[in-house]
């Protein structure tokens, strides 16, 4: 990874700890916990031992917000000694659970149905495995658990969920690529997102 692409990448960080505290964190009324997998380390018959360097990556800034709202949401390692775990995985379920946060979120803020499971569990993925892939680009892990996402039909529409939706769509390779939601810069919680989502809403239809 460049310098120029690890720049963007703490940058995407840095956006992904703002928006979370700014929106999603004032909104939730109870910690989203998520049962979590075991890492491919020790899922697997043959345990192999992270190195100090993967584990040093995910405890030090800016990867480190990632774990702080994981483990702010609830999310579970599956061990308490994480030093032992894949720090890939660890990126990927924490990924997972911020994701699903989010759509959870943002589908009650704007009294939306709630994504199928199935939805938001194949979104959830994809956003995982896109910063998983970044994380791994960036520092090199031995991980053998890296998933596929879906194909890009399969990704259900997060139209009507800004925060979700520029979530995915940063994250996305070739990282960068992406122009950010410049309107969500200019809101200062959920409610004004709620409000211009309402605002936007009612000039289609008057439009129409």
């Amino acid at each position: 990874m460049t310098a120029a692409e690890t720049a963007i990448v703490n940058q995407l960080l840095g956006r992904l700890c703002y928006f979370h505290v700014l929106f999603i964190e004032p909104a939730l009324t109870t910690p989203h916990a998520l049962l979590d997998q075991q890492c491919c380390h020790h899922r697997e018959s043959a345990i192999a031992a992270a190195t100090e360097a993967d584990s040093a990556a995910l405890e030090n800034a800016p990867w480190r917000v990632l774990a702080e709202i994981g483990e702010s949401i609830g999310v579970q390692q599956c061990r308490p000694d994480v030093s032992t775990c894949c720090v890939a995985c660890r990126v990927r379920s924490y990924a997972s659970a911020i994701a699903d946060c989010w759509i959870s979120t943002e589908s009650r803020a704007y009294q939306h149905s709630r994504p199928k499971v199935t939805h938001r569990t194949q979104w959830c993925k994809v956003i995982a495995e896109r910063m998983a892939t970044a994380f791994d680009l960036q520092y090199g892990t031995s991980c053998t658990a890296v998933v596929e996402p879906p194909a890009e039909h399969a990704i259900p529409d997060l139209t009507g969920l800004p925060l979700s939706s520029e979530l995915s769509e940063l994250w996305a390779a070739p990282i960068g690529a992406a122009p950010v939601a410049s309107w969500l810069n200019h809101c200062a919680g959920i409610d004004d997102i709620a409000h211009e989502l309402r605002v936007k809403g009612d000039m289609c239809a008057h439009n129409r």
